[in-house]
């Protein structure tokens, strides 16, 4: 019965290569073979984790660095056919590159995602870190901010507008360098005086590894458990996530978790244990929490970062 079950709910996606499954082993292995050959030894496998006390906890989803033509409009689909809203962090440089025509189809596209009932919101202009002084001039970073502001205020979003910073500048803190703590300090009270709010994440996929997302799902549910819920980082421009985002979203409805939108996991923040998510504390003036990854991602845990940053983008691999 139980693999009945789990054939069902994934047959729900309507994909092809579940129609004629019968069982949960069939579903996955019949996906694996109907799958182009080059993914096949990097796709997400079904499972589940109770958390202790079989707790059971909401969670956002959450993507950056699109909208991608090909790959964005793939998870706007899957997440229409799971009833799930998400946020999208728009990478705005995309808004002003390329020909009048893919300008335009972006443009197009990001609609669709406001169409859909997602939430729109900044992932910055260029993909830079805003917490660090050796790699760019406090002018060049608090200009990167002003670009990011002008191109989505055309896009008349509501505000306060998640912001979410590239390597979580600002948020995931570079204890030995104080300059760097003060221009990261600086860069949120600008996102906060134009009317943005720093979203960050609680749940880390780094689907954008090829090595890393191989620990999924297992690893994320894992976060879940620890962080009691929250946001959840993934990204709208690889493949990889496309494909799998169907057996990811199964795996933690399976673990009894539930898909929540922007505004219910920001209410669920603020009433979390008299403690917000770590990735919301910024909302309510708290000092973020830092982040941390050691080792494998079936070990994640939040800690306070003490490396600096380069090496915090070279531990965590966060993008």
């Amino acid at each position: 019965m139980k693999s009945e079950l789990i054939a069902l709910m994934l047959a729900g996606f309507s994909f092809p290569w579940f129609a004629n499954a019968q069982t949960g082993d069939d579903v996955i292995n019949e996906a694996l073979s109907n799958r182009p050959a080059e993914i096949q030894d990097d796709s997400m496998k079904l499972d589940k984790k109770i958390c202790s006390g079989s707790k059971k906890y909401p969670v956002h989803l959450t993507f950056d660095d699109g909208p991608d033509p090909k790959i964005t409009p793939q998870v706007l689909e899957v997440l229409k056919k799971a009833g799930i809203k998400a946020t999208f962090l728009i990478s705005t440089n995309q808004l002003t590159k390329g020909s009048a025509e893919e300008i335009r189809g972006r443009k197009r596209l990001i609609e669709k995602i406001k169409q859909d009932g997602h939430t729109v919101g900044s992932h910055s202009y260029e993909h830079i870190e805003h917490a660090n002084l050796k790699t760019h001039t406090r002018e060049q970073i608090l200009n990167n901010i002003q670009r990011s502001f002008d191109e989505i205020d055309k896009l008349n979003l509501s505000k306060p507008i998640p912001f979410r910073f590239p390597y979580g500048s600002g948020w995931i803190e570079d204890s030995k360098d104080s300059a760097n703590q003060d221009m990261g300090k600086e860069a949120i009270l600008k996102v906060k005086a134009a009317g943005y709010q720093p979203f960050h994440w609680d749940i880390d996929t780094e689907d954008w590894s090829k090595v890393r997302r191989k620990a999924l799902p297992m690893s994320a549910l894992s976060q879940i458990c620890r962080s009691h819920g929250g946001i959840i980082l993934m990204h709208d421009v690889h493949q990889w996530t496309a494909d799998n985002l169907p057996t990811f979203i199964e795996s933690i409805r399976q673990s009894g978790h539930t898909f929540v939108s922007e505004s219910e996991i920001i209410k669920y923040s603020e009433q979390k244990d008299g403690k917000p998510l770590n990735s919301l504390m910024d909302r309510l003036g708290r000092k973020g929490g830092c982040i941390y990854t050691r080792g494998s991602l079936e070990h994640v845990a939040p800690l306070c970062n003490t490396s600096s940053s380069s090496e915090t983008k070279k531990m965590n691999g966060v993008q």
